[in-house]
């Protein structure tokens, strides 16, 4: 099925400049990639393509089983609500009906465990996530390196690699790193994530604003295809994020120090990004001593 018909009236500007205009920093970029992600879903190239006002309950609705489909439930609210959000800009310009907006605002969020959706990778994808890129002669393949090397070097959300600018880069760390919330840390990278950001740095040079010259949806679209050529399951920029926390927690990394490694402002964050548990019990299982004698 073709979602929306929406390439056949020109894009209005103005529901997405409001409703980006009225969200703090951060969460402009989260819903302006949210949005970004709803438009190739409906077949155009970003959110400024859109022509949002033509929406209806039935494209919400598309909308709200795609994002089930592929998020967890408060992400995929957060798709959602950047939905109903620009809905309701369109209906304050006097864009939309009145009953297509309330059926819309009224579309029930996502049920469900917020903990199902996502994973932590283990060593062996790693490395074949990077042999991949290696193998990969291309400016994408270089590109991707460091790309990963940030990811999961040092924990970057999928936003901050977009905004992430050579200025940054230097003596071995990326320098006033601007977490979610407003702090600004300085994050020591891995030698081996340096030296592929210098590769990197070397085949575009410094002279470009950012560093990868990508937007936070073309990142996830960056490691889709990279996963694919790994011949690996897929796996989103924040699983690699989720890799880094687990990794470092299994390696016994203090969980205040990795808090502030991943820019928390509560440690109960930081607790859920461990993944290890089930690896973890499933190896407490196998220690347990057969009482029966009989191996079976």
């Amino acid at each position: 099925m073709n979602p929306l018909v929406l390439r056949d009236s020109t894009p209005d500007p103005r529901p997405l400049m409001t409703y980006l205009a009225r969200l703090g920093s951060s969460s402009r970029r989260t819903q302006a990639g949210a949005l970004d992600i709803v438009a190739r879903w409906f077949g155009v190239p970003g959110a400024h393509a859109v022509v949002w006002h033509q929406m209806r309950y039935t494209h919400a609705m598309f909308v709200r089983a795609r994002a089930e489909e592929c998020y967890a439930p408060k992400t995929a609210n957060r798709v959602l609500s950047a939905v109903r959000g620009i809905a309701h800009e369109c209906r304050k310009l006097g864009l939309m009906p009145a009953e297509a907006y309330e059926a819309i605002r009224e579309i029930r969020g996502v049920r469900g465990d917020s903990k199902r959706k996502g994973r932590a990778l283990d060593a062996d994808e790693l490395r074949r996530l990077f042999a991949s890129c290696d193998a990969d002669d291309t400016t994408v393949g270089l590109r991707d390196a460091a790309l990963l090397a940030v990811l999961y070097g040092i924990g970057l959300r999928r936003a901050e690699a977009a905004a992430l600018c050579w200025k940054q880069v230097h003596d071995g760390k990326v320098h006033d790193l601007r977490r979610k919330g407003g702090k600004f840390v300085t994050s020591q990278l891995p030698e081996w994530a340096a030296r592929r950001l210098e590769r990197w740095a070397r085949t575009v040079g410094r002279e470009t604003p950012t560093v990868f010259g990508m937007a936070p949806s073309t990142i996830w679209d960056a490691l889709d295809a990279r996963c694919k050529r790994a011949g690996i399951a897929h796996a989103s920029p924040h699983d690699l994020r989720r890799t880094f926390a687990t990794m470092h927690q299994e390696k016994g990394t203090d969980l205040g120090a990795l808090q502030e490694l991943m820019g928390h402002k509560n440690v109960e964050t930081t607790i859920i990004y461990d993944l290890s548990k089930e690896k973890r019990a499933a190896e407490a299982a196998a220690r347990l001593p057969d009482p029966t004698g009989d191996g079976k």
